[in-house]
This record gives structure tokens, C-alpha cells and sequence, in this order.
């Protein structure tokens, strides 16, 4: 059995996270087996630097040769940040993503453009998806994230719960931005409406 492992160092153990398996039939001394193996990153997995490795599950006299990493680290970044605001005894969903979904990583070293909608909408509207897509072909070296504060922009009316939540909503985007290593000059805010 083949397992493969993300670890934050070059030494795999079970401790590392398992990210897939495969089988193998024995080899004989001096001999070699070339495997490929697709595997995916739990979704729980931090961003961060990693290594990918094998480890062998089998019994011999030398096991100190059935594991290896890779020789240099894979980076590992996140398809979208969520978390929760609070109003009150409110508390609401948000999220950033990048506009055109689908596992599209979030880089954290590049101009990115941020789309926020208003009062009562999304970042599916027609409109905010079409001026996204237009950001986005603006240059190839930009990303376009858009925030979700659905849930919130819909509770109540002007004046009412809705409006409370912009800046309880706009301190945990700041919040999750710079934490995630994008600095304010790499930073350009669209809105729509509220």
C-alpha cells in the first residue's frame, strides 16, 4: 500500500495529513516503480507551504527507506474564506471568493480587486458577475475576489438591521485580507449601492 501524505516537513509520518492511497505490488531489491496518483487537499487545510510525500505500508527490514517527500514545497492556497457577523443576537454568514468559483485559488501576492454588492443582492446578479468579468480581463496579473454578505445585506430595510451590518462586515473582510497576507496597496474595493 502506497500512501500519500501532506506534511509540513520533509518527514512523512502517519501524522501527516493522508491525502490518498494506491497499491503496489512488491519490488525487488534494486528495482523501481514509477506511480502517479491524483489526490485533493481536504478543504480544512491552512494555506501554507507543504510538502507532498509517500510512505510505504509494508514490513521489511529497512523502514527506514519506505517514506519520501518531494524535494521542494507545494503551496497551498484557499478557494474561498468564510466566517461569521454579528448585529445584535444576529449573526450572519459571509464569505470571499474568487468571482468565477470552481477551486480558483486565492493568491495572496498579487493585485486583487474586491466586488461588494449592495443591499438585497449577491455576487450572482447578472450585473456584478458581468462587471467582474470585465475587471478580470483589465490584466492577466490581477485576481477578482467578490464578498458575499448576502445573508445580512437582506435583513431589513434602510435604516433597519441590514444597514448595521457594513461595518461589522467590512472590519472582518479587512481583518480576513490582511491576515491572509494581501496588503492594502495590493488592494482595490469595488461596491454597488449600500
Amino acid at each position: 500500500q502506497v500512501e500519500y501524505r501532506l506534511s509540513t516537513d520533509n518527514v512523512i509520518t502517519t501524522a501527516d495529513t493522508l491525502l490518498g492511497t494506491s497499491s503496489q505490488v512488491g519490488l525487488d531489491a534494486g528495482a523501481t516503480a514509477n506511480l502517479s496518483q491524483s489526490v485533493t487537499v481536504p478543504a480544512a487545510t491552512a494555506k501554507g507551504v507543504y510538502y507532498v510525500g509517500v510512505r510505504i505500508v509494508f514490513s521489511d527490514a529497512d523502514a527506514a527507506n519506505n517514506t519520501a517527500a518531494e524535494a521542494t514545497t507545494t503551496a497551498v492556497y484557499l478557494t474561498s474564506i468564510t466566517g461569521t457577523v454579528n448585529y445584535g443576537r444576529s449573526t450572519k454568514s459571509v464569505a470571499i471568493r474568487p468571482y468565477q468559483g470552481g477551486g480558483t485559488p486565492i493568491f495572496d501576492d498579487r493585485p486583487t480587486w474586491v466586488v461588494i454588492h449592495g443591499r438585497n443582492s449577491s455576487p450572482s446578479v447578472s450585473y456584478l458577475v458581468g462587471l467582474s468579468a470585465a475587471i478580470d480581463g483589465y490584466s492577466a496579473s490581477d485576481q477578482v475576489l467578490v464578498l458575499d454578505w448576502s445573508a445580512a445585506a437582506a435583513s431589513g430595510l434602510i435604516g433597519g438591521s441590514g444597514e448595521n451590518y457594513i461595518i461589522p462586515v467590512g472590519t472582518w473582510m479587512a481583518d480576513k485580507l490582511s491576515t491572509y497576507g494581501l496588503t492594502p496597496d495590493e488592494l482595490h474595493l469595488v461596491g454597488h449601492s449600500w
